[in-house]
């Protein structure tokens, strides 16, 4: 079972999450009342016998904050941390003369210090295009800047085994030098 598919086979799921100065225990799905709100708590100490040290969950004010509203994928500019910016710097000098293997920009992209998540975030940020080109063996994705994948039908579209000779050519081989 996925971990999707434990959230799905359960009744009632919670998540604790600390937001800035408050934690937060909210319900993130309920199928055994009406929808409730979330609850801010601490966690504190207490002794409970004799020597016996332990903690204790105090509930405090409910909260307008939804386990939906905390864990909602960012928006680009949220995601636009400095090593996607760097990313997207590299893919636009790489893609400026036409579109280059996946493989090959996952390659240079570490050997320069960036990491694929990296690339593929400032990929989605750009508009960056994937194609597959060519056939079986032969075959390979390129990225492509969105005015590049707007010229109709590079050769190579159709899944014939051959790639057009400039889009062999390596931005990054006046690197190797």
């Amino acid at each position: 079972m996925g971990s999707t598919g434990i959230v799905a086979s359960s009744r009632a799921t919670y998540l604790a999450h600390r937001d800035a100065d408050d934690l937060l225990f909210l319900p993130v799905k309920s199928n055994l009342s009406e929808p409730i709100r979330g609850l801010k708590y601490q966690i504190r100490g207490c002794e409970i016998g004799k020597g016996i040290h332990t903690s204790v969950v105090e509930w405090l004010d409910e909260t307008d904050k939804s386990a939906d509203e905390l864990m909602s994928v960012p928006d680009h500019e949220q995601a636009r941390t400095p090593a996607v910016r760097e990313a997207e710097e590299f893919l636009q000098q790489a893609l400026r003369d036409g579109p280059v293997k996946a493989k090959e920009l996952f390659q240079h992209g570490n050997e320069a210090g960036i990491t694929k998540i990296s690339l593929k975030r400032a990929k989605t940020i750009l508009g960056i295009e994937s194609r597959k080109r060519g056939f079986g063996k032969y075959s390979d994705w390129q990225w492509m800047t969105p005015e590049q994948a707007a010229i109709p039908e590079y050769p190579g579209d159709k899944g014939d085994q051959t790639t057009p000779q400039h889009l062999n050519v390596s931005p990054f081989e006046s690197l190797s030098d």
